[in-house]
């Protein structure tokens, strides 16, 4: 699913234009039934009248609807492949909050305060936080979590005990990427609201073409003159002459 198409999974068409084609079919298969399945488990799921679950869903159609029949080139052709993985990943990751962690806050709400919970069988990366609430739930919902405070509460913190750290399986970059280098979308605080609805502003604008009417005017054609000095052949000619288009 993560996999980076390279120039071999590029198959170019013939046809009148150079440098246009499509994703390898056997790529686009083993990734459209990956996208298939999770896209099956969202419109079956008692949470699928959710609007941020169905916009997703509906998002994650669209991009592989765009992978299987529309040629483009090469660099776009890799975008959409990252934009299909970005949705892919976060429609899992909406999903399973949805079937795991719902139901367990909800229960937490009801229970007493020092009842604690099995940890899941969900993978998650856990959340960092600055809200003792929040931590508190997250920690007994058996979510990974790292509680933030600041250097001037050190004297008050208290170690009950130490542990090893936890080294993760795989790695994420977070680096500027180099290549493909991509456009930024979005500039300001990493957990605020308006990063995300960047982010899906930017994937439906990615989803849409320029729109051609919107780069033409109209010019009216020159003022006729008067009857009176034109003969009757002429005036019909110019009464009825259209307005010219020009494209910009």
């Amino acid at each position: 699913m993560w996999r980076m198409p390279d120039r071999l999974d590029f198959v170019p068409e013939d046809g009148i234009l150079a440098g246009i084609g499509k994703l390898h079919a056997a790529l686009f298969c083993q990734l459209q039934q990956l996208c298939l399945a999770l896209h099956e488990r969202a419109i079956n799921s008692k949470f699928s009248k959710e609007l941020l679950l169905s916009q997703l869903a509906i998002t994650l159609g669209n991009l592989l609807h765009r992978l299987e029949f529309i040629s483009t080139d090469f660099r776009h052709m890799q975008l959409t492949v990252r934009e299909t993985q970005r949705v892919f990943l976060e429609l899992t990751a909406l999903l399973d909050y949805y079937d795991h962690f719902c139901s367990v806050f909800l229960l937490e709400e009801s229970s007493t305060p020092t009842q604690t919970y099995p940890p899941t069988i969900a993978k998650v990366m856990g959340a960092f936080t600055t809200d003792l609430t929040v931590c508190d739930r997250f920690f007994r919902a058996g979510i990974p979590i790292w509680l933030v405070r600041p250097f001037t509460v050190l004297s008050s913190a208290r170690v009950r005990a130490l542990a090893p750290v936890q080294m993760p399986g795989d790695s994420t970059p977070l680096s500027p990427a180099i290549y493909p280098s991509y456009p930024t979308i979005y500039c300001g605080i990493g957990d605020h609201l308006d990063k995300y609805r960047a982010i899906a502003s930017h994937v439906q604008h990615y989803l849409q073409y320029p729109n051609p009417f919107r780069s033409i005017r109209a010019e009216p054609s020159i003022v006729p003159p008067s009857r009176d000095m034109v003969p009757k052949r002429e005036t019909r000619k110019q009464l009825y002459s259209p307005c010219r288009f020009i494209l910009q």
